[in-house]
């Protein structure tokens, strides 16, 4: 039985280099041990049926090998899918498209549609909502799939996780342009006095609203620490918890000299727009954003609301026909950073909005500052280099389709995506009930494509 041990040993190693030389998932390592433990007790078995005579142990084999090949077959379940969620979805090449036969449901919109139910498959997408829209509003709209909501009759409806974030910097503007705030504030008018921003307060204190909305306060991406004692909403938030982890990290550069995504960031900036207005979330994305631009499905995510229970897509790691998962807790999340749930459609009804000044209802002026990237100050105090961010968001410039405002999100059983392009008078918005790993055939390459097929440079 030692020299068994020792051959299982080596066994596992063997296969475990194997796996791990070809993938580089943690599954795929543990399916590689218990593989080689497995097939040398086969092995065993094998030499064992065939000795006479047979021990009085012989019926005891065949008991551990069907226990090695039942983990064997667990692992190699999780391996699978861990190679779905981090091996790229396929696309297939995206034909050009035109916004006149979008917006008269011509050649274009059956050519959308068939390519998006061509990506409905196992190492694909369970479900995927796309929306396009012009100025006039949305001009293509599809599901793909079957998101799985248990209420048929009404469109599901997605977390859309970081795209949340561009809710709170649109927040932000409209309380800036109420006069209710300004952008250049100090962090620390709008938190308890005394209360340290960072571990280094004097650091801390130079932390603006706008270096919170364009990811360079220097603030850690997260604490990792609860925020709430329910994980179902994201009601309850324990402010002096939230204060005390905030203080407890230092910045990763001075205040405004570089950029590093935070979601604790924007976290705090939720909070410090509720202290600002005097209401809390939910109500200024409802009074700012969702009333005024006339979104029908997007409100604050919160598991406790039995309409959004039934609408909710359920989540999953990879395409058509694996398991789902269960929803992300939100014990830990801030609701600035990732609580908006919404559709597609909702998601591109708001980028049509973005296109224009008129239709943000601001002055030219104030639409061309908010869209320019913002500047990150030197060492010494003096204007630097220009960030890829604006106040709206990320802005990213190509030769087909101009200055863009993008952003892409995504947790354990969701991805989303929204782009804006004001010189192609488009926008898009993609929402889906998987998680996607790489770049290629994420929501955010198909955004991406989207928008150079609407491109005439394409």
């Amino acid at each position: 039985m030692v020299k068994v041990m020792v051959l299982q040993i080596v066994g596992a190693a063997i296969s475990a280099a194997v796996f791990s030389s070809i993938y580089e998932e943690a599954a795929a390592i543990s399916f590689g041990l218990v593989l080689g433990m497995t097939l040398v007790w086969l092995g065993y078995v094998v030499f064992a049926f065939f000795q006479k005579p047979r021990s009085k142990s012989f019926l005891f084999l065949p008991v551990v090998l069907i226990f090695y090949l039942g983990f064997s077959v667990v692992l190699w379940k999780e391996h699978q899918l861990e190679l779905l969620l981090k091996s790229p979805i396929s696309l297939e090449p995206l034909p050009m498209l035109s916004i006149t036969e979008l917006r008269s449901q011509g050649s274009s919109t059956e050519t959308m549609q068939s390519w998006m139910d061509a990506l409905i498959r196992s190492d694909g997408y369970p479900s995927l909502q796309i929306a396009v829209a012009d100025t006039s509003g949305i001009i293509f709209s599809h599901t793909a799939g079957n998101p799985e909501h248990s209420a048929q009759n009404r469109a599901a409806i997605y977390p859309v996780a970081s795209v949340s974030k561009l809710f709170t910097n649109l927040l932000t503007i409209r309380l800036a342009e109420e006069g209710v705030l300004h952008p250049q504030d100090s962090l620390s008018k709008y938190l308890p006095p005394g209360t340290p921003i960072t571990s280094n307060p004097d650091i801390g204190a130079q932390i603006t609203l706008e270096m919170l909305a364009t990811h360079s306060s220097g603030l850690v991406r997260s604490t990792g620490g609860a925020m709430r004692e329910s994980d179902a909403t994201y009601d309850g938030l324990l402010l002096d918890r939230l204060y005390q982890q905030l203080g407890a990290h230092e910045t990763e550069f001075p205040p405004g000299t570089d950029k590093s995504y935070s979601n604790l960031g924007f976290g705090i900036l939720g909070v410090a727009l509720e202290k600002a207005s005097g209401m809390n979330y939910r109500d200024l994305v409802h009074s700012r954003i969702i009333k005024p631009f006339g979104l029908k499905d997007t409100d604050v995510l919160d598991y406790t609301n039995p309409d959004q229970l039934q609408r909710l897509a359920q989540p999953h790691l990879a395409g058509a026909g694996t398991e789902s998962v269960e929803r992300a807790s939100l014990k830990k999340r801030l609701v600035g950073s990732g609580g908006i749930v919404s559709t597609a459609d909702d998601l591109a009804r708001l980028g049509s909005m973005f296109l224009t000044a008129e239709r943000m209802g601001m002055s030219v002026e104030k639409y061309t500052a908010y869209f320019s990237p913002v500047y990150f100050l030197n060492t010494d105090g003096s204007v630097g280099e220009a960030s890829h961010y604006s106040l709206f968001g990320r802005i990213r410039k190509t030769d087909a389709t101009g200055a863009c405002l993008k952003k892409s999100g995504g947790r354990a059983g969701v991805s989303a995506y929204m782009i804006v392009c004001p010189q192609l008078g488009a926008a898009a918005a993609i929402t889906t009930n998987r998680s996607v790993d790489p770049y290629e055939g994420s929501p955010k390459q198909i955004g991406n494509l989207i928008m150079r097929a609407l491109s005439p440079q394409k």
